[in-house]
This record gives C-alpha cells, sequence and structure tokens, in this order.
C-alpha cells in the first residue's frame, strides 16, 4: 500500500490514477475495468483493492484519508497533496450499490469537470467515451433482440 500511495502521491506524475475496490465480501470490482478505461483513457494508471485492511491502510496514507471504499473509486489527477482540495479528483459512490450506467455517467461528467478545472488535457474525452459505451450496450441488446426474432 506504501508503494500505490507514494505512486498517487509522486509530484513528477503526469497519468491518471483509478483505484476500484469490492463492495464488501466481494472479490471484484463492481464496475467493469475495460468501460472505465474507455472513460479515463489508455495512460491511465488502474489498480484494484479489496475493501478491507488492505483498503484503509491504502486511505490511511494518503491526505484526507481520500481512498475508495466498498465498490466505489476514485481518480487521482496530478498533483496530489494535501493542502489540496479532495474534491478535485473525482470519486464515484453509488449508495444503491449497483454501479451501472448510472455510476459510468458520474464518473464521465466528474473527470470532464475535474479536467477542464485544471486545464488538463485527457487522452480522451470522458463524456464522449461514456456515450461511445452507451451506444455499443443499445446496438449490442437490439441486436439480441432482432436474434431472438
Amino acid at each position: 500500500m506504501q508503494e500505490l500511495a507514494g505512486v498517487v502521491l509522486d509530484p513528477g506524475r503526469e497519468e491518471l490514477v483509478v483505484v476500484l475496490t469490492s463492495r464488501a465480501k466481494e472479490l471484484w470490482p463492481p464496475l467493469d475495468v475495460e468501460d472505465v478505461r474507455a472513460i479515463v483513457g489508455p495512460g491511465a494508471l488502474i489498480y484494484f483493492l479489496q475493501t478491507g485492511p488492505l483498503s484503509i491502510d491504502f486511505s490511511d496514507r494518503l491526505p484526507h484519508r481520500q481512498g475508495p471504499y466498498n465498490g466505489s473509486l476514485r481518480v487521482w489527477l496530478p498533483g496530489v497533496s494535501a493542502e489540496g482540495d479532495r474534491h478535485e479528483h473525482p470519486s464515484v459512490f453509488d449508495p444503491t450499490g449497483e454501479y451501472g450506467p448510472r455510476a459510468l455517467r458520474q464518473l464521465a461528467y466528474a473527470l470532464r469537470d475535474a479536467l477542464a478545472a485544471r486545464g488538463i488535457e485527457g487522452q480522451v474525452d470522458p463524456w464522449l467515451a461514456y456515450r461511445s459505451l452507451q451506444l455499443v450496450r443499445v446496438t449490442d441488446e437490439a441486436d439480441l433482440v432482432k436474434s431472438g426474432l
């Protein structure tokens, strides 16, 4: 956890860092990692932590204890510091525990706004990437319906 916290806190880091967590007592993140990758871009560093002792240890090593937990995810833009505003690094937590399209939409909006506020040009436009994912899903569902008829 010390090494991962070092990556997040590295003052020379230029890439986004994304940490996904599992729901309590689950082994996988509730969001599809490839969907998250599409929204954050190919150069983002993506990590996964199971909720529990590791996610708590990780949070303890960060300013404002801003680590994700219980299925949530957080994206850290470059320049994390104790003096910075913890809200400038998007966090997605779905209190319903579903983590479906609504959580991906929340990630896309929050990341787009965070990048714009900091004047950072992302590798992809998060909102357009999200819309593309939705279009693919609708097309796939339509193909399934057509093949069933």
